[in-house]
């Protein structure tokens, strides 16, 4: 139950973490544009790295995780 527990807080504190959208303004777009730069982008939680990429505007893809020791 516990690592089950961890699990969903961490799912829960990634997805509230990339609401906020840690991308650099210059890969926002300009006043809601597309963006000629990159689309995957990565983001540290503790010490883990994110990957991760947007699908559309409002929906945002993990599509890898790498933990350092």
């Amino acid at each position: 139950l516990s690592s089950r527990l961890q699990k969903l807080e961490l799912k829960d504190l990634v997805e509230q973490t990339l609401r906020l959208d840690p991308r650099p303004n210059v890969y926002k777009g300009y006043e809601g544009q597309n963006s000629n730069y990159r689309n995957e982008h990565a983001v540290r939680l503790y010490q883990g790295d994110f990957h991760f990429r947007f699908v559309n505007q409002d929906q945002i893809e993990v599509f890898d995780v790498k933990f350092i020791d």
